[in-house]
């Protein structure tokens, strides 16, 4: 999906920016890192969660619940932002011929 979208911004702006785009992603997926693992040390801490201990139930509970859920949560997300996607294969064909007769009439 992601050169999808430098080709459509391509297409739209007449410039490549890939390094702005992987910039902006490459900041989000670590900010989105950071932010679940602090949200997921709030949550077992919240449990009664002590390293290098026995665990209580609740907090097997949770880490398996979190383990199970979470990642299934966002699959959900990412099947349903998939289904609404705007660039199908039709579509990307056509940019990219655009863009291919862009580049062969500006070589001519």
């Amino acid at each position: 999906m992601f050169p999808d979208v430098l080709d459509l911004d391509e297409l739209e702006t007449g410039e490549r920016r890939e390094g702005i785009y992987f910039g902006i992603m490459t900041f989000l997926m670590k900010m989105g890192n950071s932010l679940a693992m602090f949200l997921i040390g709030i949550l077992l801490q919240a449990v009664g969660y002590f390293p290098i201990a026995e665990q209580t139930g609740i907090a097997l509970k949770t880490m398996r619940l979190t383990m199970c859920f979470g990642p299934m949560a966002f699959i959900l997300f990412a099947l349903a932002a998939g289904f609404v996607y705007p660039i199908t294969f039709t579509s990307y064909k056509k940019i990219r011929a655009e863009l291919n007769n862009r580049k062969a009439t500006s070589v001519a």
